[in-house]
């Protein structure tokens, strides 16, 4: 088994060769290299537009990470609020989207529009997760983001902390909960 400094060394070496193959390509011909090796593992045209159907829709509901910098909102108003405003999601597709109750994301917008009525207008930033990522319930929004963060994105608990205007220590203790509840993600 190889040491962790030689897998990470495999790993970089792996996306730099990646890297190179596929950054000649345009996006047409990376679809079409895509739906080429779908189907020869047997996917057939159907099943291939409803993966790039999914796709498309993920790809609709990344969010900011930046959005959790509000002090006023909690990070499922501040997302709820967003989904609503910001990407004119309707309450049940917010519901179906984060795993939770239409009644309670119509409660969470309510009282996210009366703690801040204007628009959100998230800083820009790099760092976007899956709302999808967030309708497990086993973790709060703030765990899930914060793991995210550390463990894909490889992120010190400073540069998160900084990242969502938190404290380093509370985002360590966030991290450290989230891990206790479900294993690194």
């Amino acid at each position: 088994m190889a040491a962790p400094d030689e897998k990470e060394a495999l790993r970089s070496s792996a996306q730099a060769l990646l890297r190179g193959y596929f950054s000649g390509k345009n996006a047409h011909e990376l679809l079409e290299m895509l739906v080429a090796l779908l189907r020869a593992h047997g996917f057939d045209d159907h099943a291939i537009d409803e993966l790039l159907t999914k796709a498309r829709d993920e790809q609709q509901t990344l969010l900011p990470v930046t959005l959790l910098q509000d002090p006023k909102l909690s990070p499922l108003e501040t997302i709820v609020k967003y989904l609503k405003e910001n990407r004119g999601r309707t309450y049940h597709q917010i519901a179906d989207l984060l795993k939770r109750d239409d009644r309670t994301i119509w409660v969470t917008y309510s009282r996210a529009k009366k703690k801040q009525p204007a628009q959100l207008n998230p800083a820009t930033t790099q760092f976007l997760i899956p709302a999808l990522h967030l309708a497990d319930r086993t973790r709060s929004v703030l765990e899930h983001v914060v793991t995210y963060l550390h463990d894909t994105h490889k992120l010190r608990f400073a540069d998160i902390a900084r990242l969502l205007k938190r404290d380093d220590t509370t985002v360590w203790t966030v991290y450290k909960r989230s891990t206790i509840k479900g294993g690194a993600e």
